[in-house]
């Protein structure tokens, strides 16, 4: 059984594929080359129109950090992509793990960092603050519509649950009373007999 690919029939196939992909990686990392050109422009011309230790200057390194990750990730999948390719084509499925990969250990670098771990405490403190005062405006909205808001909610379903507590206890008292009473009456009418 022959196991040589169907166009290996066409004469120079095996050339034309390889310079594709040759074309195709010089271009990606030509491509890289100028990103990374147009980025280092763009920081430095914002950092010259930025004081010194403000928010964004802190911005522009993060920016400039999470850049460097995405270009290392990528360089780092051209260095994997030969695995990829074989004589009769791409493996998509070994590509899309290399991409996988490559993706993950952009992620766990990003994860393990301070100051993501910083950034992430800060934002989440930000966003519960601003819930807060968004919850304090919402309460205050409603009431002065004379709504009622959660609280007003919450202390009545807890009046409410107090007043079934009560209510029962209530009725587990008449019910005693009740036995007693018909218990006497039973006494009574035996003692009539």
């Amino acid at each position: 059984m022959d196991t040589a690919p169907e166009h290996s029939l066409f004469p120079g196939w095996g050339r034309a594929v390889e310079w594709q992909y040759e074309t195709a990686r010089a271009t990606l990392e030509r491509s890289l080359e100028m990103q990374r050109t147009v980025v280092d422009s763009w920081i430095t011309a914002a950092e010259s129109t930025a004081p010194p230790e403000t928010p964004q200057r802190a911005q522009l390194r993060r920016l400039e950090w999470g850049y460097n990750i995405w270009e290392e990730t990528l360089l780092n999948t051209l260095v994997h992509l030969d695995d990829a390719i074989r004589e009769d084509g791409i493996d998509l499925r070994q590509l899309q793990m290399i991409w996988f990969h490559a993706m993950d250990d952009a992620f766990s670098e990003v994860m393990s960092r301070p100051m993501f771990v910083a950034e992430m405490n800060d934002t989440l403190e930000d966003v519960l603050t601003e819930q807060q005062q968004l919850n304090e405006l919402r309460r205050d909205f409603l009431h002065a519509s004379n709504l009622p808001t959660d609280r007003d909610l919450e202390e009545v379903g807890e009046r409410l649950l107090n007043l079934e507590a009560r209510q029962k206890k209530i009725e587990e008292k008449l019910d005693m009373i009740l036995d007693a009473v018909n218990l006497e009456e039973a006494i009574q009418s035996e003692m009539v007999k």
